[in-house]
């Protein structure tokens, strides 16, 4: 089983740095668990981007509901650290706050970050049928959306980061096999901000706005279609009136355009002549 945990070795590593045993995510050796691995196994790429073709998650994993008790955006209650009395015991707020900090610091992490939160909700809830982790994690998402124009004034790489993050959670979390409805008005804040004339100008963020709704977009239509309509008139403003646009940045908006046209669906003839041109 280690082999299969090569491929993700940063996800491996931090679990196994981070957590222990604590959470039952791996044993005292260090050796990550069977279920645990499978969720990080290298070929498991989740939903994709919608240009690639989606690979399912390995038939041996089934997700667990997630408690829908006081399940909100910004979570209240008692923040306990960990347990001192046991030795193997996690503060999963400082966890929380860890894998917050690196995935507005590292995009690459931040694309698959949504898979290890899921690992340790699921072991948290199983072993201690608390949400100490989901508190924590929803908390700070929620500062840094409320921070979100200083954090792009700050660093457009550090909100590029933050949208990916917060799109790649709200993909993995769900509650009774449905998405969290506490995170849909947010991710659709996130888009919006990136469909606003000013960050169509930059290649970053008309990247990461057609990254994500080729991830997230169907599953949001489905939760507030009128959103995502007033979202597509944005973007479709945006290639219709190309001031200060580059090429690729109007290749891309034609691409999510006719994407969803098709529903949520990429036509041959789209991928070939989308993959030639961005080829060239």
């Amino acid at each position: 089983m280690k082999g299969v945990v090569e491929g993700k070795g940063w996800a491996a590593s931090l679990l196994k740095n981070c957590f222990g045993s604590g959470l039952g995510l791996c044993d005292v050796s260090g050796t990550l668990n069977p279920e645990v691995s499978l969720l990080l196994a290298a070929d498991y790429e989740g939903p994709g981007c919608g240009l690639l073709p989606r690979r399912a998650p390995p038939a041996s994993v089934s997700p667990q509901p997630l408690p829908t008790e006081g399940f909100l955006w910004a979570e209240e209650g008692p923040r306990p650290g960990a347990d001192e009395s046991h030795p193997g015991a996690v503060d999963l707020e400082k966890v929380a706050n860890v894998i917050v900090d690196h995935s507005l610091q590292d995009c690459v992490f931040s694309k698959e970050a949504g898979r290890m939160c899921y690992a340790i909700i699921q072991a948290e809830s199983k072993q201690a049928g608390q949400s100490v982790f989901r508190r924590g994690l929803l908390n700070r998402l929620q500062q840094e959306y409320q921070a979100r124009e200083q954090l792009r004034a700050r660093s457009l790489q550090g909100w590029v980061c933050y949208v990916t993050f917060i799109c790649n959670v709200f993909d993995y979390l769900r509650v009774n096999n449905m998405p969290m409805m506490a995170l849909v008005n947010p991710v659709y804040d996130c888009l919006f901000r990136l469909a606003h004339p000013d960050s169509l100008s930059k290649e970053e963020e008309v990247d990461c706005l057609v990254l994500q709704l080729h991830r997230v977009g169907e599953q949001l239509e489905k939760m507030n279609r009128q959103r995502m309509d007033e979202l597509f008139v944005l973007i479709r403003d945006g290639f219709l009136l190309p001031s200060g646009l580059s090429s690729l940045a109007q290749l891309l908006l034609l691409e999510i355009i006719e994407f969803r046209a098709a529903g949520w669906k990429t036509t041959p003839a789209a991928h070939k002549y989308y993959y030639s041109e961005l080829s060239d």
